[in-house]
């Protein structure tokens, strides 16, 4: 009787701490409410003076690009580009584009999928398991989903062709836009 206690109260710490190891949750996504200080629905008043407008998204509306400070990482991965779509002047959707991955042992990283591979893991430590989308192995076209009440957050794997190489786009979404511009569309 008495090993059968022992091995009760292991087998509840043992999932204890899985479970404190699988990261955080969507809460945790909704409470951050985007990236740094930059914030999902934040006033587009309070950051007009470090936005510069470029290009558009699809359907027309303007795409904003960041011009401030550029000492922003992601986790230990440098940024090269933060665009922002507006809408009814907040800041709906945050589009960070990491710097392409560096090379490993004097190579190439045309498909450096472990750096990736670090941030997604770094994204699961926070928001907890993250939901793969793999559309094709064979062109490396790889996003994980974590969908929050209130923000939606996608990792995708970017890859640029042997040329150029691999870096990661980060979408946040106001989870609210994204279920109307579904709507809107179907």
């Amino acid at each position: 009787m008495k090993n059968y206690f022992t091995l009760g109260v292991f087998i509840v710490l043992f999932m204890s701490n899985i479970t404190y190891l699988q990261g955080q949750s969507t809460e945790e996504l909704d409470e951050r409410h985007g990236f740094k200080d930059i914030k999902i629905g934040a006033d587009f008043w309070d950051w007009n003076d470090k936005l510069e407008k470029g290009g558009s998204w699809p359907g027309g509306r303007p795409r904003y690009h960041y011009t401030g400070s550029r000492n922003y990482k992601v986790f230990d991965l440098g940024i090269e580009d933060i665009s922002f779509e507006i809408v009814n002047f907040k800041i709906a959707t945050i589009v960070i584009s990491t710097e392409y991955f560096h090379e490993k042992n004097g190579t190439r990283p045309e498909l450096n999928i472990d750096e990736y591979k670090s941030l997604v893991s770094n994204f699961e430590f926070l928001f907890g398991e993250g939901e793969p989308h793999i559309e094709d192995r064979n062109s490396a076209k790889i996003a994980y989903f974590w969908f929050g009440d209130e923000i939606h957050l996608t990792v995708k794997f970017d890859y640029q062709g042997a040329n150029t190489g691999s870096r990661a786009v980060i979408i946040l979404t106001d989870a609210e836009y994204q279920k109307q511009k579904l709507e809107d569309g179907f």
